[in-house]
C-alpha cells in the first residue's frame, strides 16, 4: 500500500475562456495571452515547476491524451498535446508554449477554430537526424509530421481517404531501420507510409468498415518484424492482423459474433507468460477478447463484462506472478483488473463516479515499491488506486471541471526527480501535478501513457519471458554530478541468478540522454553464464566525454537476451554540467572500465570483439526445426550447446575443433516441447548467447 510522500498536488492548466475563443481567421499560428493566476478549485498554479504562473488557452476541449519528449534541445521536456479548436499544442515543462507552437490542422481553405483533432500524438526521430518529429491526424482525412519548430517534415502532410479518429503507431514493418507510420481512418482503410511520405507496398489495406480505433505495431509473431493489429467495425466488429506488406496474417481477419465495435483499441501483450503475445481487446457490447497471434482465443475468453467497454486495454504484470494483468474501465463507472483465468484481482472492481472512457497509466507515483494505477472519469475526478484497491494518497483529484476522456501521462518533465501527471479535459485545460520529491522512478513506469510509448505501440515487447537473473546498480557518491570538462562516476553492479541451475545470460548498460534518447550500449552486451543461486559483483568507472550534452541523464543496467528481451533493469542519474557540443562519441570517451566481467577480455566489452565472431538462428522462432549459422576468426576448440530456461543442456550441436569460417548446423526440436531455448557459442575464451523460440 503507498505511503503519503508527497507534497500538495500543484498544476497548470490550458484553455481559453468561454467569452475568449480564438477567431475563426487565425492559421497556422496563435497568440497566447499570458497572465497570472492566483487559486483555481483550492489548488496554487505551477508552484512545484516555475514560480511564474501562466495560464495557456486552447480554443476548445482536450480529448485526447498527452505525450512528452525533448524537441528544444534543452534540458527538459515538452508536453505534445492536440486540441478539438484545431490546433496542435507543444509546452514547455512550466506551462510556457513552446516558439513555433500551436500549429492549426483544420480545413485549409476555412479555418474553423472548431475542426476536431481527434488522434493523439506520437513522437519520434523518423529519419535518425536526432531530431524529434511530431505525428498526428487530423478529422479532415490528414495526417501530419512537424519538425520540432512547427513546419512541415519533408513529405507531409499526408491525405487519407476520410475522418481519422486513429491514434497514429509507429513500427518498422518492412525491416529496413526506419519507422513507418501505421494509422486507420473511416473509410475503411489502413494506411502505412514511410518517413518520407511514401506509400508503404501493400496499403493502404481495404476493409468495408469504418476504422476508428488505433492501431497496435509490434512483432506478434516472433519473426522479428513489426506486425499491425486494428480493429474495425461497422454492422460487424471485425479484428486485423497485417504482415508487414499488407498481407493477412494466418487465422486473420476474425469476426467478433455479436459484438458492437468499440473506441477500445487492441493491445499485445505476452499475457499467459507462453513466450509470443497475445491480442486484447475490448467491445461495446461488453466482451473482452484474449487471442493468441494465430486468432485462437485463449481457455476462458471472450469475457463477459456485462457492460459496455470502451478504453484501451492497459496489460502489466502487477502481482509479480508469471502472467500479466488486464485493466480496463467500463461505462458502468468501474475500473476493473482482470486475471489470466478471467477472475478479478482481489480488491478490485474499483467505482467512480460515472462512466470511464480514460485508459489507465500505471507507475510508482508516491515513491513506494508498489504499482498505482490512475485514470480519469467523466465527471472530471481523478482517480488513483494502490494494488489493493484502496485510495492512493490524496486521490481522487477533483481539480478538472468536466468531462475527461483522456490519459494520465507520467514523466519528469522539468528533470528534478519529482513525478508528474499531465491529464487534458474537456473544460479546455491541461492540467499537470507534481507528485513530489523521490517520486520519479523511471524503472517503475511500466504504463506511463496512452498507448504505452511516445510512439503509440500499444505493445509490451516481445516475449517479456520468465526473469532468469536480476541486476542492481548502486552509484558511488551520489548525487552524481559530472563537470563541463567531462569526468567519470564510479558504480557497483550486481547480477543474481534466481534458479538454482545455471543461467545463460546478457548483460548491458544503456544511457538516456538529456532528449530522451538512449545511447548505447555503454557497457557490452556480455554474454554470461551464472551459476545456480550465483551472484557476482564488480565495482566499474564510466566515463562522461566533455562533448556529452547539458543536462539530466539516466544510466541504466539492463540483464536478458540482447536486445530485445529484458528480464530486469536497475538504474540511477547523473547530471553533466557545462555546455557541451552534444556530440556522443564511442571508444575512449565513454569507456566504461574497472573490475571485468565473466565475458569480458581485458577490462573491454564482448561488444569491442571483432564481428567476425558471430552466432544467429533462422528462421526463429520455428518448428520443428533450425539453421544455426556461426563465424570464428581462427581454428580451435568451439562448443555450440543448447540449454533451456533452467539451464539445462538439452542438444550438443558442436564440441570439437573447427576451422575458421562459417559454419552451420541443424538444431532438431522434435523431441522438445514448445518454449524458450538458449543457444551458446563458446570459442577462443568468448561466447555469444542467443534465445530461440520452439512453437509447435
Amino acid at each position: 500500500m503507498g505511503r503519503d510522500t508527497r507534497s500538495s498536488p500543484v498544476n497548470w492548466r490550458s484553455g481559453w475562456e468561454a467569452s475568449r475563443k480564438p477567431p475563426p481567421y487565425l492559421h497556422k499560428s496563435m497568440r497566447m495571452d499570458m497572465r497570472a493566476t492566483g487559486i483555481f478549485c483550492g489548488v496554487l498554479l505551477l508552484t512545484a515547476l516555475s514560480q511564474a504562473q501562466p495560464v495557456m488557452e486552447t480554443g476548445f476541449s482536450v480529448s485526447q491524451s498527452a505525450t512528452a519528449a525533448n524537441l528544444d534541445g534543452d534540458p527538459q521536456l515538452e508536453v505534445v498535446v492536440s486540441s478539438q479548436d484545431g490546433h496542435l499544442y507543444v509546452f514547455n515543462h512550466d506551462g510556457t508554449v513552446m516558439a513555433g507552437w500551436p500549429q492549426y490542422m483544420g480545413p485549409a481553405l476555412w479555418p474553423d477554430p472548431y475542426a476536431n483533432i481527434c488522434s493523439s500524438p506520437a513522437v519520434h526521430d523518423l529519419n535518425g537526424d536526432g531530431i524529434l518529429e511530431i505525428i498526428v491526424g487530423n478529422f479532415d482525412g490528414w495526417m501530419y509530421v512537424f519538425e520540432p519548430d512547427g513546419s512541415d517534415f519533408p513529405g507531409w502532410p499526408f491525405q487519407s481517404g476520410f475522418m481519422i479518429f486513429s491514434t497514429p503507431a509507429l513500427g518498422d514493418i518492412d525491416g529496413d531501420g526506419y519507422m513507418e507510420i501505421v494509422w486507420g481512418d473511416n473509410s475503411g482503410g489502413i494506411y502505412a507510409a514511410n518517413h518520407d511520405g511514401t506509400v508503404c507496398p501493400g496499403f493502404p489495406y481495404p476493409t468495408p468498415y469504418v476504422v476508428r480505433s488505433s492501431p497496435a505495431v509490434g512483432d506478434l509473431d516472433g519473426d522479428g518484424g513489426d506486425e499491425i493489429v486494428i480493429t474495425a467495425d461497422n454492422s460487424q466488429y471485425h479484428l486485423y492482423a497485417l504482415e508487414g506488406n499488407g498481407t493477412n496474417m494466418p487465422g486473420f481477419p476474425q469476426l467478433f459474433a455479436n459484438a458492437i465495435g468499440s473506441n477500445s483499441s487492441p493491445t499485445l501483450a505476452d499475457v499467459d507468460a507462453d513466450g509470443d503475445l497475445e491480442i486484447v481487446v475490448g467491445d461495446r457490447s461488453g466482451y473482452l477478447h484474449v487471442m493468441h497471434h494465430t486468432g485462437v482465443y485463449l481457455p476462458g475468453w471472450p469475457l463477459d463484462a456485462g457492460y459496455s467497454l470502451q478504453s484501451c486495454p492497459t496489460v502489466v504484470n502487477l502481482d509479480l506472478d508469471p502472467s500479466l494483468e488486464i485493466i480496463v474501465g467500463m461505462n458502468d463507472s468501474q475500473v476493473r483488473i482482470y486475471k489470466l483465468d478471467g477472475s478479478q484481482m482481489a480488491g478490485w472492481p474499483q467505482i467512480t463516479a460515472y462512466t470511464v472512457i480514460s485508459s489507465a497509466s500505471v507507475g510508482c507515483i508516491d515513491g513506494d515499491d508498489e504499482y498505482e494505477i490512475v485514470v480519469g472519469c467523466n465527471t472530471g475526478d481523478v482517480y488513483g488506486w494502490n494494488l489493493d484497491g484502496t485510495p492512493a494518497a490524496g486521490f481522487p483529484l477533483t481539480q478538472p471541471t468536466y468531462t475527461v476522456y483522456s490519459s494520465p501521462l507520467l514523466a519528469d518533465l522539468d528533470l528534478d526527480n519529482h513525478l508528474e501527471m499531465v491529464l487534458g479535459c474537456n473544460d479546455t485545460w491541461v492540467y499537470c501535478w507534481d507528485m513530489g520529491a523521490g517520486t520519479y522512478r523511471p524503472d517503475q513506469l511500466p504504463w506511463p501513457e496512452f498507448r504505452r510509448d511516445a510512439r503509440n505501440t500499444s505493445t509490451v515487447p516481445w516475449p517479456p519471458g520468465p526473469a532468469l537473473a536480476t541486476v542492481s546498480l548502486v552509484p558511488v557518491g551520489a548525487p552524481l554530478v559530472i563537470p563541463a570538462g567531462g569526468g567519470s562516476f564510479d558504480y557497483n553492479c550486481t547480477l543474481v541468478n534466481l534458479s538454482d541451475s545455471t543461467c545463460a545470460c546478457d548483460a548491458w548498460v544503456m544511457v538516456r540522454l538529456p532528449n530522451g534518447t538512449w545511447f548505447g550500449p555503454a557497457l557490452g552486451p556480455l554474454s554470461l553464464i551464472l551459476p545456480g543461486g550465483g551472484a557476482v559483483t564488480r565495482l566499474r568507472t564510466q566515463a562522461v566525454p566533455a562533448t556529452a550534452p547539458v543536462g539530466q541523464y539516466w544510466y541504466e543496467a539492463r540483464v536478458g537476451d540482447y536486445p530485445g528481451v529484458v528480464w530486469d533493469t536497475s538504474g540511477f542519474g547523473f547530471t553533466k554540467a557545462g555546455a557541451g557540443d552534444g556530440r556522443l562519441e564511442a571508444g575512449e570517451n565513454w569507456a566504461c572500465t574497472g573490475d571485468p566481467f565473466p565475458g569480458e577480455l581485458g577490462g573491454r566489452s564482448v561488444a569491442s570483439i571483432p564481428e567476425t565472431f558471430a552466432l544467429s538462428v533462422s528462421p526463429n522462432p520455428f518448428n520443428p526445426s533450425t539453421a544455426v549459422g556461426y563465424r570464428l576468426p581462427a581454428p580451435g576448440l568451439a562448443s555450440l550447446r543448447v540449454y533451456d530456461t533452467a539451464g539445462r543442456e538439452v542438444a550438443t550441436l558442436v564440441d570439437g575443433w573447427r576451422d575458421s569460417g562459417v559454419h552451420e548446423v541443424t538444431f532438431d526440436g522434435s523431441g522438445l516441447a514448445s518454449g524458450i531455448y538458449v543457444v551458446r557459442l563458446e570459442a577462443a575464451g568468448r561466447a555469444q548467447a542467443r534465445r530461440i523460440v520452439l512453437l509447435k
